[in-house]
């Protein structure tokens, strides 16, 4: 349930769960509308590979529907070894990773990933909220 504080901040609670880990629905939202990005170079990627990494992200998402996060997590790691290591698409599912985890409960994994991220961009706002969580 989403409540509004004095502030005008949102609260996520849900009746009957640790409110401590409610920060996943932010992180979800956040990673939609972006924080800031690595800078790397724009990388073509050939139609093949990206054929292929579609129809990894495609499948990845099909997982997070049916809230099969082992599988998603298998497609999305699929994906971003497909694409060249300065190709900005593989923060992306890096971040996609890192909610996977979450979901998983793998926290230790997440916070990994997320420091990837920061590495390369000290300014993600998305990170930050997945390694302060």
């Amino acid at each position: 349930m989403d409540q509004h504080t004095p502030e005008g901040r949102h609260e996520f609670k849900k009746p009957g769960r640790d409110n401590s880990k409610n920060w996943i629905h932010l992180f979800v939202s956040m990673g939609k509308k972006g924080g800031a990005k690595p800078k790397t170079a724009t990388v073509e990627v050939s139609a093949e590979v990206r054929k292929q990494v579609d129809a990894h992200r495609q499948a990845a998402t099909q997982q997070i529907l049916k809230k099969e996060y082992s599988g998603a997590l298998e497609a999305f790691d699929k994906a971003y070894k497909l694409l060249p290591e300065n190709c900005a698409e593989r923060w992306d599912l890096t971040q996609k990773k890192a909610f996977c985890y979450l979901n998983l409960r793998k926290y230790k994994d997440a916070i990994r990933e997320a420091g990837t991220i920061l590495e390369a961009s000290p300014d993600s706002l998305t990170a930050k909220k997945t390694r302060v969580g």
